[in-house]
Formats: C-alpha cells, structure tokens, sequence
C-alpha cells in the first residue's frame, strides 16, 4: 500500500543521461520502478494496474495505490491485483448502504477511504476517475460478483468504456462474453447512461430511486442498490449478491513512455 508519493515531475527529464527518480535503479537504457511509479526514469506514478504487471510485478496480494491515467488532470487512488494481467478494482460493494445516489457524490471518488482503510469493503473511485481510466485504452470489464448462497458468478464485458459527463457517462462495449456465468445485466435500449439525484435524463431515477446505468427503458440492474436489494440475473433468474466487484483488465498497448 502507498502513502500519498508525489510525481516529481509531469515529464520526462530533458537529459540524455539516465537519471533515475522515485527509488527507481538503473538497468540499461531505462530504470527498473518501484511498483507504483513508471516511465523510462520511474518520473510518474503508473497509469493501471496493469502497467507494473508488464514489468515484472506480479504478486497476488492486493493493495491500494496512486495511478495517473493518461489524459486525467490528477492521480486517483484504486485498488490493485499484480496477477492474471494486472486488475485495477474501480468498484467493490459488501454488505453495506449505498453510497452513491446523487450526482455529486456519484461523480468524485466515495466509500471507503483507499488511502487509509488497508482492506476496503465498499467504494467507488467516481464516473469521471473511471471515465479516464478507461479512455486511455481497450480493457473489459468483468462484474464479479458472490451470492448470497456462497456461488459465485461473473459478467464479462469486451471493450468496456464510459463516456465523458456531457454523454450522461454513457455506456458501450463490443460485446458481451457467452463465457460469463452471469446474464448480461444492462439493458438493451440503447444509449444506457447513468441516473441519479441530479442527472436523470430518461427519469429512471425518479422512477425507481436508485442510482445506475438504465437505457432507455428504465431497465438494468444497478450495483449501487442497497444490500439487500442488489441482485443480478443468473440464468434468467434474479439472485441476491452479497459482494459485488468491478475488475477492469487492459487489452490493448498503452504508450508508457510518452
């Protein structure tokens, strides 16, 4: 787990000479990074969690860092997995009230404290922090979830990406993995966008009271329900969850070193 490092710099020194920052070491033409930062010379905090599993990172022990997507104004705490490709858990629900039913809220990171709290149960980094992490490349997304029977369950999503606040954080994604062992859980009328207290474009707020992403028809299954009322569908039937979890994987290059 971090403790608030710094950036040293925005960019890259402007130096031919190898000069490593941020506890980085030298190994031939580019530095070998502490965890939590990257580029040639270690100048930047890391842009995934997928980027330090590419070096070499690869434990299985989770643990919250700083991470600068590139595009985002300021770095933003999330939870990291170093295994299975590198996860970056933008979202985790357990057992608890929501905390996310107004736009305000909604937007910034809520929950849990990820700079103090070392074993999270329930937060959410925020529309625009998740926005940039997923802008900056292709990664899906996978909704893992427990039931409240002790199964487990999964929806897979390919190409998962949300849109900037003036789309209503919109979803979209290519496709939905025939693998998973969970039912797709958005709806199919199209464009699905997100409603809450302040941002309720399709009135599906004001109709069913919580906050989540509904098409058109004001029909999708929210992970910002209540426990208790959160449940998704499993073979055409709703199941209760219990732990609710969103990983997201990069699937495709990231220019690190730009």
């Amino acid at each position: 787990m971090t403790t608030q490092p710094e950036e040293t710099s925005t960019q890259e020194p402007a130096t031919t000479e190898l000069v490593c920052q941020n506890g980085g070491t030298p190994n031939g033409d580019r530095c070998d990074c502490p965890v939590e930062f990257g580029g040639r010379t270690c100048y930047r905090h890391i842009r995934d969690c997928t980027e330090p599993f590419a070096r070499g990172h690869t434990s299985d022990v989770m643990g919250q860092y700083l991470i600068h997507p590139q595009g985002a104004p300021t770095p933003f705490m999330v939870r990291c997995r170093f295994n299975n490709d590198g996860i970056t858990y933008p979202l985790r629900r357990f057992n608890e009230e929501s905390f996310c039913q107004d736009l305000a809220t909604c937007t910034v990171h809520s929950g849990d404290n990820l700079e103090t709290d070392p074993n999270p149960r329930n937060f959410f980094i925020g529309l625009e922090n998740l926005h940039n992490l997923l802008n900056q490349a292709t990664y899906d997304l996978h909704v893992s979830m427990m039931f409240a029977d002790g199964s487990s369950g999964s929806a897979i999503y390919r190409n998962f990406n949300i849109g900037p606040g003036y789309t209503d954080f919109k979803i979209s994604f290519d496709g939905y993995d025939p693998t998973s062992d969970a039912d797709q859980g958005f709806s199919i009328a199209l464009p699905v966008v997100f409603s809450a207290d302040g941002i309720d474009v399709y009135g599906c707020f004001a109709e069913l009271g919580v906050a989540g992403w509904y098409g058109t028809d004001c029909v999708g299954y929210s992970m910002f329900a209540d426990m208790g009322q959160l449940v998704w569908p499993v073979g055409g039937t709703e199941r209760p969850v219990e732990q609710l979890d969103f990983l997201v994987i990069r699937m495709s290059p990231l220019d690190y070193d730009e």
